[in-house]
């Protein structure tokens, strides 16, 4: 004769499986980020002293920490602290929890911060990854629901042409860029922003570092979102690459992001994570 459990024993019986497996998980990501920590600890240390050491080892640390990723899609929702904390890998999350970008310096560009790394996004409840092309790395995502679609607007932070002879103080950036996730793919090619000349999907300032240096702020934050008003606020650069208290904006519309009146000063209650919520 067969016996059925409990409803109630089934379910402390799940509930206590849950809890052992979830504790296993979270010890044993956190053993290997303390891995992957002391292997991206080396990077800098042979930056200047031993070429062909940083690039074993950043080799080493590259692809072992992309296959963790991709191995695991639960990391979509694990912290990361200890990377974080120690600036190791910069990591930006959707507020949603759908969309995340790992990022970090390879220490071989002229600045000896390049940056490599890469997109991790869920849909149809598989957990996907794909290369970020850009020598940057994204500091916010923040989101933004619209004519059915959920659109992720990351802000990135670069240093332009590294390796280019014509390098100097004015090749520091940040952009704005939109994405989705259609079809299983992330999408990037939706142009949202319309000037009065032109649509386009994506906004890249170029400044002179020694005009912000002084900024209150950090991390230095140019390019800012208000989610509320759904208005981008773009820096308005001088023709000597300065950055000015001056803005340009960008309304979403229903459509697009369409150019509205600059302002003047800067709006100090958007320096905030882009988890927070703006209140007017």
């Amino acid at each position: 004769m067969s016996r059925t459990l409990n409803p109630y024993l089934q379910f402390l019986f799940c509930y206590f499986f849950l809890s052992i497996t979830g504790n296993v998980a979270a010890q044993s990501f956190s053993a290997q980020e303390k891995y992957f920590s002391q292997l991206i600890a080396k990077l800098p240390r042979f930056a200047y002293a031993n070429q062909d050491s940083l690039d074993y080892n950043s080799a080493i640390f590259t692809k072992t920490f992309t296959e963790f990723i991709e191995k695991h899609p639960s990391t979509l929702n694990y912290p990361f602290k200890s990377l974080m904390d120690g600036k190791q890998v910069f990591i930006a999350t959707s507020p949603d929890g759908l969309l995340r970008t790992y990022c970090w310096s390879n220490w071989s560009g002229l600045t000896n911060h390049d940056f490599v790394g890469f997109y991790q996004y869920k849909s149809g409840g598989k957990v996907y990854t794909s290369p970020i092309g850009a020598a940057g790395y994204y500091s916010q995502i923040f989101l933004m629901k619209a004519n059915g679609k959920n659109y992720y607007l990351a802000i990135a932070h670069a240093v332009f042409n590294p390796n280019s002879d014509a390098y100097d103080k004015s090749d520091f950036g940040e952009s704005i860029s939109i994405f989705f996730i259609k079809n299983n793919q992330l999408d990037g090619s939706e142009k949202l922003f319309k000037s009065p000349t032109k649509i386009f999907n994506r906004i890249e300032i170029h400044f002179d570092i020694f005009s912000v240096v002084n900024r209150p702020e950090g991390p230095l934050r140019l390019i800012k979102f208000d989610p509320v008003k759904k208005i981008v606020y773009i820096p308005v650069i001088t023709d000597k690459n300065e950055v000015t208290d001056r803005f340009t904006l960008y309304q979403f519309k229903g459509r697009y992001f369409e150019q509205i009146v600059a302002q003047k000063s800067n709006p100090k209650s958007l320096t905030i994570k882009s988890r927070d919520a703006i209140k007017d």
